[in-house]
């Protein structure tokens, strides 16, 4: 015979069937329960170790981008001081030319030892216009490989900014369930 619920004075008063069961979920719900706050502290050191992690390669970012940013600081330095250099060189060269002009109608000597000048001057010149061909390609990859790079560096920010934001609710939550105390 299976005794039902029974009332006294207003209350109702479980019967042993019902009691075991609600006991039996209480015990299952608490099982439950302490098996995810064991859990927590775990799962809240891996995250910091993750953010630990992020930053560090954020850091690692960041310098890399500073370490490139100075060397194309010495490579515009280098091709502004070879701009001069050519333009210096090509300022020589047309003053050798009008010398030269001047100096062959008295001396065939003369003519051919400017020749000789020119011809080195012209030399010179081609290099330096081909490294100034060659700048425009080094623009380019700055453009295209630099620029992009530290154009996304102002998303880290806000981004790491939120996630500790929740980690440290996240301890603060955790820290206010009983048996745990501080994490």
């Amino acid at each position: 015979m299976r005794r039902m619920a029974m009332h006294v004075a207003g209350v109702t008063l479980l019967g042993p069937t019902e009691a075991l069961g609600a006991a039996r979920s209480v015990v299952e719900w608490s099982g439950r329960a302490v098996t995810a706050a064991v859990r927590l502290p775990d799962r809240v050191t891996a995250l910091l170790d993750g953010v630990e992690m992020l930053i560090s390669r954020i850091d690692d970012l960041s310098k890399r981008a500073d370490e490139l940013v100075t060397r194309v600081d010495a490579i515009a330095e280098a091709a502004g001081q070879a701009v001069v250099h050519a333009n210096a060189v090509a300022d020589g060269a047309s003053a050798v030319i009008d010398r030269a002009d001047l100096i062959a109608d008295d001396a065939g000597r003369v003519a051919s030892t400017a020749s000789e000048v020119v011809n080195q001057a012209s030399r010179t010149g081609d290099g330096a216009r081909d490294l100034l061909e060659e700048l425009p390609g080094l623009v380019r990859r700055l453009e295209v490989e630099i620029v992009p790079v530290l154009s996304t560096l102002d998303q880290v920010g806000p981004d790491t900014h939120e996630l500790l934001r929740v980690v440290k609710e996240l301890r603060l939550a955790v820290h206010d369930i009983p048996g745990l105390g501080p994490v």
